[in-house]
């Protein structure tokens, strides 16, 4: 069993390290983890658990700061949060002057969005990829959605967009 002393000294990094054998006890961890943190400071637990193995297999397979993972909802990346070694602040969240509900680029180099409820996430990674590709940037651009994403129009015009470009191609793969 991971100890919650890990959480508080996690980074992609250190993750990394990890064997595959230990990332279950990892995500156990993080779900009690939050359970723990949001029965006291409030925030939206559902979703959160329900991406905790996905934050854990981004940060496992890219790298969050050359790769460009965007969060379109914010409290779907609680987890990732954790991941990305700022699990000491969950005591903060939704206190003034603590940790902020949201995603913010300020806050950490991981955070590539300002990221609540916007549905921006799919048009910001289509601009992204396109600019990347201009200047020969092989890394990845991925967007996570979902979390009432889709009832956003910015949402449907990323999908109208990623549809007419060559991205649609690099997503459905070769």
């Amino acid at each position: 069993m991971i100890q919650t002393n890990t959480l508080l000294t996690m980074s992609p990094e250190r993750l990394k390290q990890m064997s595959l054998e230990e990332l279950p006890d990892l995500v156990t961890e993080i779900r009690q983890f939050l359970i723990a943190n949001l029965s006291k400071t409030g925030g939206h637990i559902g979703s959160s658990l329900g991406t905790v193995e996905l934050a854990i297999s981004l940060h496992y397979v890219f790298d969050g700061l050359k790769d460009k993972i965007l969060w379109d909802t914010g409290h779907n990346a609680l987890a990732h949060r954790i991941v990305t070694g700022r699990a000491y602040q969950f005591p903060t969240l939704n206190a003034f002057g603590g940790m902020s509900r949201f995603l913010d680029p300020s806050d950490s180099p991981f955070d590539v969005l300002s990221a609540s409820h916007a549905g921006t996430a799919l048009s910001t990674a289509a601009g992204l990829a396109t600019s990347m590709g201009y200047v020969g940037d092989k890394h990845s651009v991925i967007a996570i959605v979902g979390d009432g994403t889709m009832g956003e129009g910015m949402a449907w015009e990323g999908l109208d967009y990623i549809a007419g470009t060559d991205l649609a191609h690099a997503l459905s793969g070769p």
